[in-house]
């Protein structure tokens, strides 16, 4: 890849666009990203569904959202930026935004957060008899499309299919990005297989995170959002008490109810501290000992686990996705997270004394210069093959 630095920076202007300002961690990487394009001289506009005007939320606009279409058309003929970079559009928005760069003759990036462009479920999972189970995603037909139910409700399961079939089936509107960024190799090598055009670009640290230590840490925290596919319920349900007892859980959700039923069941004292601001879930990071990510789906490169290893957390975490590539080198606390059996085994080993700093793994080497040095060489890269493509 061209490093940015080697030539002078042909990018002036940016539209990031996404469902929303502020949520979770795609959030957390739109608003970093706007931040580090500004701070390298380049204008930024961020258009979310807050720029669309309201109007009665139906199936076909979850389909095929006209007016975000058309708001974000005007937006890119007033400002006329050099990239346009797409993040998490499908709530909202709808996939039907992703042709209007290409029609415009305006080059595009996708940050893929999720597996939404291979799946009809984000999360790359199905439902059968309630429970959650990952699908693969690499050998997923039409059969698997039809007779699969998406999610837990009937009617939200249709409405899943429908977009996916409708947008990348029907009409591949894939094709209409010039480039899928990739938080992981994982991913990167699944979006490949698929035919999608794939770069990685691993999510950046905080700079000013403290150095990975384990001297006086105790204690464990879960921290995003508590929604069914975090698996938090199941493993209050497996995990000791010695455990459960010193968990403290930041964040809400769907599932929290269910979570804390969980705990109350099992008579354990987990702290549910809700939702907190990111630097006070720093801040903790950098008190306790271990951070929990039970997901059972798989994971691409969630901000948790790298601002946690970043702080000197260790990772109680699920064996999916991108998990595993994240905790190369301190991987034995990660589980099957479908095996109760498994996750007290992992649970015992991150009971058991900490290993000595001198053995703790390093901290992740991406930090936010060198994040924003290869995500303008990427930009580079889309604006002059796209010029290639409309001469």
């Amino acid at each position: 890849m061209t490093s940015a630095c080697a030539a002078p920076n042909p990018i002036r202007s940016v539209v990031l666009v996404n469902d929303y300002l502020s949520l979770g961690g795609a959030e957390g990487v739109v608003v970093d990203t706007a931040a580090l394009l500004e701070s390298a001289d380049i204008h930024v506009h961020v258009f979310t569904s807050d720029d669309v005007p309201r109007s009665k939320r139906t199936i076909v606009s979850y389909l095929h959202n006209r007016a975000a279409q058309r708001s974000l058309t005007r937006l890119l003929d007033e400002v006329r930026p050099d990239v346009v970079h797409f993040h998490n559009v499908y709530h909202e928005l709808s996939p039907a935004v992703l042709s209007v760069p290409a029609g415009l003759g305006i080059a595009s990036v996708f940050t893929a957060h999720d597996w939404h462009l291979v799946c009809p479920n984000p999360s790359a999972c199905r439902f059968e008899d309630g429970e959650m189970r990952p699908v693969d995603v690499r050998s997923l037909g039409w059969r698997d499309l039809l007779t699969q139910r998406w999610d837990p409700s009937r009617v939200h399961s249709l409405a899943r299919l429908l977009q996916h079939i409708v947008n990348y089936r029907f009409r591949d509107r894939r094709a209409d990005v010039d480039l899928v960024v990739c938080p992981s190799a994982n991913q990167a090598d699944v979006f490949r297989s698929a035919g999608i055009r794939a770069a990685i670009l691993h999510n950046a640290q905080p700079d000013d995170a403290p150095a990975g230590h384990t001297e006086g840490r105790a204690g464990f925290v879960f921290a995003g959002r508590v929604e069914p596919e975090k698996g938090l319920a199941e493993f209050i349900a497996a995990a000791p008490l010695e455990l459960l007892n010193q968990l403290t859980v930041l964040g809400e959700g769907a599932d929290l109810e269910r979570c804390q039923a969980a705990a109350a069941d099992r008579g354990a004292t987990v702290d549910f501290a809700g939702r907190v601001s990111r630097e006070a879930t720093l801040d903790v990071f950098a008190k306790k000992a271990v951070l929990v990510m039970p997901s059972r789906w798989p994971e691409i490169a969630p901000l948790a686990v790298i601002e946690a290893l970043a702080g000197g957390c260790r990772v109680l975490g699920s064996r999916l996705g991108g998990l595993p590539e994240l905790c190369v080198g301190h991987d034995d606390l990660l589980f099957d997270p479908f095996s109760a059996d498994d996750i007290r085994r992992a649970c015992e080993r991150a009971l058991a004394p900490a290993p000595d700093a001198a053995h703790v793994a390093p901290r992740p080497v991406q930090t936010r210069a060198i994040y924003l040095a290869e995500l303008l060489a990427l930009y580079g890269d889309v604006v002059s093959d796209d010029s290639v493509r409309r001469s």
